[in-house]
């Protein structure tokens, strides 16, 4: 079955995102800005990239290769156009990380934002472990929502057909399942997004 971010516009994910029901995507662009100026990673892998929110914030001087990930080859394109002249160490790559390996190592920092969501994360946390340096660190939003839809209706029909992949992250379960793969958890902070949702981000450091 193929799966339904691909065929998920990026101008219909971008303006999902921008909703006024929504709002997410500025919330997420200030993370990435906060990790990025708290970490100062030389490498720094973004897993579902989408199209690059929050890379401008990246620092030439600072992070030498920048890894951009995602299933949709459409957002690694518009990635691409937006950042490709101005990131220096930018590499895309195009895969689903439920079915293929993650060819890259050594990452000082990782970020999964709103990613393990859509996958199995028995499946998916050691493919990120495996890529972090020793004491390197990964980034993990969550989403919480108190009793209404995961994915907010908007005026984008299309988002609605992530609800047959979408579930919620029981947190004390995918703490087992980092701490099982040498990711021990360092900061737990919330951020209210309004009356119904709200992200948790979650700080682990590799400690294998």
């Amino acid at each position: 079955m193929k799966n339904p971010w691909l065929s998920i516009s990026y101008d219909d994910y971008e303006g999902h995102m921008n909703d006024p029901a929504v709002k997410q995507l500025d919330v997420l662009r200030e993370i990435t800005r906060n990790i990025l100026g708290s970490f100062q990673p030389e490498k720094f892998a973004i897993i579902g990239c989408s199209a690059g929110n929050g890379l401008e914030y990246i620092d030439n001087n600072v992070t030498k290769e920048v890894h951009a990930i995602d299933i949709n080859p459409d957002y690694l394109e518009v990635t691409r156009k937006r950042y490709g002249g101005k990131i220096d160490g930018l590499k895309l790559h195009e895969l689903d990380i439920t079915q293929d390996n993650i060819d890259i190592k050594d990452i000082n920092l990782v970020l999964a934002a709103l990613i393990l969501e859509y996958v199995d994360i028995y499946l998916i946390i050691p493919k990120l472990s495996k890529i972090i340096a020793s004491n390197g660190y990964l980034i993990i939003v969550i989403q919480k929502n108190s009793g209404i839809e995961a994915i907010t209706p908007t005026q984008f029909k299309s988002l609605k057909k992530l609800e047959s992949l979408s579930q919620e992250i029981d947190e004390k379960e995918l703490i087992s399942v980092l701490e099982i793969n040498n990711l021990k958890l360092e900061h737990r902070k919330r951020k209210v997004l309004n009356e119904n949702k709200s992200f948790v981000i979650l700080t682990l450091n590799k400690t294998g």
